[in-house]
């Protein structure tokens, strides 16, 4: 943000009649001038404010150099403040003790209005071009620290979270968020906001906020300083005055003439206006975030595709064998009741009815007469069926969403007492997730029927579970499992 201001130049002169004619100058150039030196000829402290220029002569430097170095070197806002002294013919050793030290420059006694001016704008312009640099250091660093994240993750809300966090605290606005566009519908949905979470997924309809939607129609930057004031804001004037906004300013995320949504910055302080460089600094953003964006969508609909095409083999491989078809959603019921029942975070109950659904995508691999055959299977055909676990991990793998629910799958036929496969992990080394899938798919496989033979009864089958807890079953899950049976 830019503050609204004229330059200011504090003023300590020594005698009364210069000052005068100093003051009087300075004001007639449209500077804003602050006195140090008071009436009764004491010295004023330095304000807190820090001014553009320091104009001094060599008896109030000598007073007050303490001070000015102190402030000049630990006070923020004063590392880019200029002091110039004003000296008389004679005075040399004492100007090069300032120089480079305390003051930026000097100007001889008797000196012209032109002269001065000349000094001031110079100086003035030397401290533009510092606050420009220190400025582009900031915008640069918060757009390397974005590439950084953008690098290291596909997670979209990661992203755009880092961004509008980034670009409130260089500008410093009350509230900065990114808004997409809706498909078909003259709405958008907030998907990022560093000020109020809980706004997140928040519809917002383009004929309550009229600076988006002009920001959208005309494909350009609106600013707004003074939503009191602008014709544009007259209908929502009353709701921005009771959220404390002073000012909005809303970029359009476009890509290739295409609206993607909204970069929108909310500033509280009156003092305040949106500059140029504000500007400049989100329209990279607004750009860099249009190719997240689009690059994001693109993955992720890569990735659905490729979702819905295992899904779709996992459904069709059962159907294949009419042993087994269905088994994959009812051994993802009963891990859910038991999950439920042990009182999971939502999160891994939601991990497990994904794993239930494809916990037997590795079979796909296997001969279908392996799969259904009648008798014992040979020492070969054990071991071939024992390697669809690891089939499986490769055939998830290269889907990013499903590297949570790997394990489970992975795992589940891992024993309680270490003697499972593929791994021979035991006990809490075997994933909870995996533990609860092993009773649920061991459970509904025996009250199945099997090429290989009949089912059993509900309650022969759970007195084999319970045989086996705490040898191929977790006892913890054993009891949960036999809390739920009854809800079969």
């Amino acid at each position: 943000m830019e503050k609204i201001f004229t330059h200011s130049i504090f003023v300590l002169e020594s005698e009364k009649k210069p000052r005068k004619a100093l003051i009087n100058f300075l004001l007639s150039k449209g500077f804003a001038v602050s006195l140090g030196k008071t009436e009764d000829d004491s010295i004023k402290t330095l304000p807190l404010d820090p001014p553009s220029i320091i104009l001094t002569d060599t008896y109030c430097l000598e007073k007050t150099k303490s001070e000015i170095l102190n402030l000049l070197q630990s006070t923020s806002g004063y590392d880019d403040v200029r002091c110039i002294l004003i000296a008389t013919k004679g005075e040399e050793e004492k100007i090069k003790s300032y120089l480079g030290n305390l003051v930026a420059d000097f100007i001889y006694e008797p000196y012209t209005e032109l002269e001065l001016e000349t000094r001031i704008n110079y100086h003035l312009k030397a401290r533009s071009m510092y606050l420009q640099l220190e400025r582009d250091k900031k915008d640069l660093s918060a757009i390397i620290d974005i590439s950084k994240t953008i690098s290291s993750t596909l997670d979209l809300d990661d992203v755009l979270f880092l961004t509008v966090k980034k670009i409130s605290e260089i500008i410093a606005v009350a509230r900065c968020s990114i808004a997409l566009v809706e498909s078909g519908s003259d709405k958008l949905v907030v998907i990022a906001s560093q000020e109020d979470p809980s706004i997140k997924n928040l519809v917002l309809s383009l004929g309550k906020y009229p600076e988006i939607k002009r920001a959208i129609e005309t494909k350009s930057v609106v600013i707004i300083n003074n939503i009191r004031e602008d014709p544009i804001m007259e209908g929502v004037r009353e709701k921005l005055n009771a959220l404390n906004f002073h000012s909005i300013m809303v970029l359009p995320i476009t890509i290739k003439e295409e609206i993607m949504g909204t970069l929108v910055l909310r500033a509280a302080s009156p003092t305040t206006s949106f500059s140029k460089n504000d500007v400049r600094l989100c329209q990279v953003v607004a750009n860099t975030s249009a190719s997240i964006i689009k690059n994001v969508q693109l993955y992720q609909n890569l990735e659905n595709t490729f979702k819905e095409t295992v899904i779709s083999f996992a459904h069709a491989l059962e159907a294949r064998d009419k042993y087994t078809h269905g088994h994959s959603e009812e051994v993802t019921r009963y891990a859910k009741l038991i999950a439920i029942e042990m009182e999971l975070p939502e999160k891994d109950i939601n991990l497990i009815y994904q794993a239930g659904i494809l916990h037997d995508i590795g079979k796909i691999g296997m001969k279908e007469e392996t799969l259904n055959k009648p008798g014992r299977l040979t020492t070969k055909e054990r071991k071939d069926f024992q390697m669809h676990p690891v089939w499986a991990k490769h055939i998830l793998s290269p889907i990013k969403s499903f590297s949570e629910i790997i394990p489970i799958i992975y795992y589940h036929h891992e024993w309680f007492d270490g003697s499972g496969y593929p791994e021979g992990l035991k006990g809490s080394e075997i994933p909870i997730g995996a533990r609860i899938i092993a009773v649920a798919d061991t459970y509904h496989a025996m009250v199945s029927d099997r090429s290989y033979r009949k089912r059993r009864s509900m309650e022969a089958a759970i007195e084999e579970i319970k045989r086996y807890s705490g040898i191929q079953f977790d006892p913890e899950v054993v009891n949960a499992f036999i809390n739920v049976t009854p809800a079969y």
